[in-house]
């Protein structure tokens, strides 16, 4: 991925050099959380009542790099960006009798196990290649609407790792990653009062690509299938901004997406039939805070 970002980067300043248009390179600093559904550890049992036991999930730092070009015919403006953003969570869960946790991930028994003990690391890797072609109109001197349209490569890869102990210890090991290119289809709104203004931006579409999913328990399992689909995500976003007459913009940012379908994980259904799973689990979401900067040549 990042020799295709370096090339299309290269490519952009060639044409500008050619051609002359005005350019500009832009960044941000991502704050977000990641959160997928459909990841809990098991059941915690208790006397009188159960809960399903979910990780805790921290907030981590992503960047964004852009580069792009505004055209003189029309006011059409080229954008190519690169979104990077990492983060994992880790639990650990103990428990004393008579509670104790009957287990989500592994394959049926005839006697359900039970555990005292379970811990989890669950991480992901985003990375998000985009390439985005927008037009601004200005109905009146406060108020600009943008159009947008454009081309995206994503990369989504998740890793879990969990232990069940005490009685016995079972490893559970999985691995889901997706990987797809897609259209994307936009729009920006803002108004702005003397430097300052005010925006929300909304923006749809989907990836056709590839899933890899595989899973392995301590013995008894070790199965992985790949597929194809189409996995669709929604992005919102709004915010404060701030131009400077020397060529300056700063945004900052409340950001939420939303990736479908992105926890493909087997659960399996019948210790006999391993072929009998359910997928398809829960979604991917990203919120939180994102500084932003752009500088015009």
């Amino acid at each position: 991925m990042k020799v295709c970002v370096l090339s299309i980067f290269f490519l952009c300043f060639v044409v500008q050099a050619q051609g002359r248009e005005p350019l500009f390179v832009q960044g941000s600093l991502l704050y977000w959380q990641a959160q997928i559904g459909g990841i809990s550890d098991g059941v915690k049992e208790g006397i009188s009542s159960s809960n399903m036991e979910n990780p805790k999930f921290p907030w981590d730092v992503g960047f964004v790099l852009g580069m792009g070009t505004c055209f003189s015919h029309d006011g059409w403006q080229l954008l190519l960006q690169w979104t990077s953003f990492k983060t994992h969570a880790n639990t650990t869960q103990n428990y004393s009798f008579p509670t104790s946790l009957a287990p989500s991930w592994i394959l049926p028994q005839e006697s359900p196990p039970f555990f005292q003990k379970a811990q989890q690391h669950w991480r992901l890797h985003l990375g998000l290649v985009d390439l985005f072609l927008s037009k601004t109109f200005h109905p009146s001197s406060c108020v600009d609407l943008t159009s947008q349209m454009g081309l995206r490569f994503g990369s989504i890869r998740q890793k879990c790792h969990l232990e069940y102990m005490e009685p016995g210890q079972v490893v559970v090991r999985t691995k889901n990653k997706f990987s797809g290119i897609g259209p994307t289809i936009g729009g920006r709104a803002s108004y702005g009062f003397f430097s300052w203004g005010l925006f929300a931006e909304v923006r749809v579409g989907t990836l056709y690509g590839e899933f890899y999913v595989h899973q392995a328990e301590t013995e008894r399992l070790g199965v992985h299938q790949v597929f194809d689909s189409l996995a669709p995500f929604t992005e919102g976003s709004m915010g404060i901004y701030w131009r400077s007459p020397r060529r300056w913009t700063v945004e900052m940012t409340w950001d939420q997406s939303l990736f479908f379908s992105q926890n493909q994980w087997m659960r399996f259904l019948s210790s006999s039939q391993k072929g009998c799973f359910a997928a398809n689990q829960g979604d991917l979401t990203l919120a939180g805070i994102h500084a932003h900067a752009r500088y015009e040549f």
